[in-house]
C-alpha cells in the first residue's frame, strides 16, 4: 500500500509540473511570435521605404560582363584556339588595390585585377589589357609548352615585347583602337632609373639569372616597340591622335627616337593643352 501511495504522489507531482512547464513553454512561443512579428513589421516598413532592387545584380556585374564581353569578342574574331575565362579579382597590397593582370596557361584563365580599371578610359584599353594576355596564353599553346616555359622563364623581357605586339594584331583583328596600348603602357609603366637597372642586374648576376627580377621591360622600350610596330602594319591609326593626352604625353618623352621625333615635327607637338610650363 505504501508503494501506491508513493507511486501516486509521484503521479500528480508529475502532473503538476508538466502543466506548469507547457504553460511556460506556450508564454515563450508566444513571446518570439512577437518578436517574429515585430522584426517582420520592422522589414516590411524597410522594403516600403527602399524597394528591393531586383537590378542589384546589373550593376555588381557590369565590369565582369564588360571582361567577359572584351574577352570573348576577341576570342571569337582571332580564332583563338583554345578555351578561355576571364575573371575579375580584388587583390589588395599594402591596404590598396592592387592593379595587374595575369594570364594562367595550365587552366586558361586570364585575370584583371579590379584595381587596373581605375586606369582604364574606354573599352579599347580594356581590350589592351586582355588581348596582351591573351598573348602569353598563345606563346605557350604553340610548340613544346615545357621547352616554351624554360624560354619564357630564361629570356622573360622578349615575351612580354612579343605579347605587346600579339595584343596590338588580336585588338586591331577585334576592331578595337591598337593607339590604346600606348595610351594605357604609359598610363602604368614606369620608368626605372640607371641605378635601379644596375641593381637589379647585380641581383640577378648573383643568382646566376635562375630567379629573374627584371622580368618586364623598361617603359621607354616597351611603349617604342609597341608604336614601330603600328607604324609599320597599322599606320592608319596614328592619324587624329595628337589630341590624346596620354599619347601626346609617350611622344614627348620620346626624344631619341627618329621615328617619334618625325611624328612630333609633322604634328608639331610642342606644348599640348597650351600649358606652358610643362
Amino acid at each position: 500500500m505504501f508503494f501506491k501511495k508513493q507511486y501516486l504522489c509521484i503521479l500528480i507531482i508529475a502532473y503538476f509540473l508538466s502543466g506548469f512547464a507547457s504553460k511556460s513553454f506556450a508564454q515563450q512561443d508566444e513571446y518570439y511570435y512577437e518578436l517574429i512579428d515585430e522584426i517582420y513589421d520592422e522589414m516590411t516598413d524597410y522594403r516600403q521605404e527602399r524597394p528591393y532592387d531586383h537590378k542589384m545584380w546589373e550593376r555588381k556585374g557590369k565590369y565582369q560582363q564588360k571582361i567577359n564581353e572584351i574577352g570573348f569578342r576577341l576570342l571569337n574574331t582571332n580564332r583563338f584556339p583554345r578555351r578561355v575565362n576571364f575573371r575579375l579579382i580584388s587583390v589588395t597590397l599594402y591596404n590598396m588595390e592592387a592593379y595587374n593582370a595575369y594570364a594562367r596557361y595550365a587552366d586558361g584563365r586570364v585575370a584583371v585585377y579590379s584595381g587596373l580599371l581605375y586606369y582604364i578610359d574606354n573599352d579599347d584599353e580594356l581590350a589592351a589589357v586582355m588581348a596582351h594576355e591573351l598573348g602569353h596564353i598563345q606563346q605557350l599553346n604553340t610548340g613544346f609548352w615545357l621547352w616554351k616555359r624554360i624560354k619564357m622563364h630564361f629570356a622573360p623581357r622578349y615575351y612580354e615585347y612579343d605579347a605587346d605586339l600579339k595584343g596590338v594584331d588580336y585588338m586591331v583583328k577585334a576592331g578595337y583602337n591598337p593607339i590604346a596600348m600606348i595610351t594605357f603602357l604609359n598610363k602604368i609603366c614606369s620608368e626605372k632609373s640607371a641605378y635601379h637597372k644596375l641593381s637589379l642586374f647585380m641581383t640577378e648576376l648573383g643568382y646566376l639569372f635562375l630567379l629573374p627580377f627584371n622580368t618586364h621591360p623598361t617603359g621607354s622600350k616597351r611603349l617604342l616597340n609597341v608604336y614601330n610596330h603600328i607604324q609599320t602594319h597599322y599606320p592608319s591609326f596614328l592619324a587624329g591622335e595628337e589630341d590624346n593626352l596620354y599619347y601626346i604625353n609617350f611622344l614627348l618623352n620620346s626624344e631619341k627616337n627618329d621615328d617619334i621625333k618625325e611624328i612630333k615635327d609633322k604634328y608639331d607637338i610642342t606644348v599640348p593643352y597650351k600649358q606652358e610650363n610643362l
